[in-house]
This record gives structure tokens, sequence and C-alpha cells, in this order.
């Protein structure tokens, strides 16, 4: 009953595309079988921080990806703030909830000697666009540079 009415709530207050309520939905209904594996007795509002982070240990466990898990830590967060909105719950338990981590990924980079064979294959003619290109390739490798950055 409360997720259909923050479904509703998000397509028509908030003008969400049909994937993001479905996302939204599939989340919460995720987390409320979670709930119902831990105690039968436990409702959607009966949450609280300790649950919410041991659901988030849940899906790492179960190999959810991080950024599958914010997502869901995002649509938990939404419902919960427009529960206390409308004055179903008096505070919102993911306050003190921090989402995952993401990790950083290394930027690749290209070995000099290559940098010096493309140089070397740029400048075969020695004309203007030639020795222009070779400029270009060198101030792009020295400072590490990004394309949209030149």
């Amino acid at each position: 009953m409360f997720i259909e009415a923050f479904v509703t709530y998000l397509k028509v207050e908030r003008g969400c595309s049909p994937h993001t309520l479905k996302a939204y939905e599939t989340d919460l209904r995720l987390y409320v079988e979670y709930l119902a594996s831990v105690d039968n007795a436990l409702q959607l509002l009966d949450s609280d921080t300790d649950l919410v982070r041991c659901w988030v240990a849940n899906l790492m466990d179960k190999g959810c990806a991080v950024s599958s898990v914010c997502r869901k830590l995002s649509s938990l967060r939404a419902f919960f703030s427009y529960m206390k909105v409308v004055g179903r719950i008096a505070t919102n338990p993911l306050v003190g909830v921090r989402a995952p981590k993401k990790q950083k990924l290394l930027p690749s980079f290209i070995k000099e000697e290559c940098i010096e064979d493309l140089c070397d294959a740029v400048v075969i003619d020695g004309g203007f666009l030639a020795l222009r290109n070779k400029a270009i390739i060198s101030v792009f490798y020295e400072l590490g540079l990004r394309l949209s950055e030149l």
C-alpha cells in the first residue's frame, strides 16, 4: 500500500520516467522481501538504521555491484523521505546510512615507445600538417591532456 502511494507520488508529482518508477518499486519490494527473510513480523515502516545496514551488507555479500547498491539505497532514501513528509514516520532510518564507495579505476596510459613510434609515423613527409600533428600528439602526451581539454 505504501509502495504504491510512493510510486504514484513519483509519477504524478515528480514526473519520473517509467524506468525509474519500475526500478524504485523493484528496489523497495526487494527490501520488503529481505525484511520478511529476517523476521516475518517486520513491516516496511519498522525499518531502522541497523536493518538497512544489514541489508546493504547482505547485498554486497551476494555480489551486488556497488552502483546497484547505491541506487537501491537511493530508492529507500527517497521512500522514507516521502514517508516522513506525509507523516507516516517520525525519523528517516537512512539518515545514518552511508552508501558504499565506488572503486576508482586508474587511468590507462600509453607507453613512451608507442608515442615515439606514433610521432615518427606522422612525420613521414615532413610537411606542415605532419609537423602540426606531431606537435599536437606531443602536447597531449607531455601534458597528460584529454581530447576534450585541447
